[in-house]
């Protein structure tokens, strides 16, 4: 039987607060594996790689709504397309950061 991780071994694990488990818990993100009798959230390791995804994608600029779309898809081509477009979106604003920025 696979060994259940609580909300704060996950936190800990994926470098993340228990807070914003809750919070993608409750944006349907990321849902517990099962409860404790204690009513504690336990998670298996599949969800935590669906933590280090969300935490990924998070961290280059994707929205909790754009993640949850591409973690219902979970389509490859989604996925590449969602990276390819912000891929777009960061170019153009290092673009729009460097066209303003001050010479010395």
């Amino acid at each position: 039987m696979e060994k259940k991780m609580t909300s704060g071994e996950m936190a800990k694990k994926a470098g993340v607060s228990q807070k914003a488990i809750r919070l993608y818990d409750e944006k349907g993100l990321l849902k517990p594996t099962e409860y404790s009798e204690g009513n504690y959230r336990l998670y298996d390791y599949a969800a935590l790689q669906i933590l280090e995804k969300i935490v990924a994608l998070k961290q280059i600029g994707f929205s909790l709504e754009e993640i949850r779309d591409n973690l219902k898809s979970g389509e490859a081509s989604d996925i590449k397309s969602a990276l390819e477009i912000q891929l777009q979106n960061m170019e153009e604003k290092k673009y729009q950061l460097v066209w303003h920025m001050p010479v010395m």
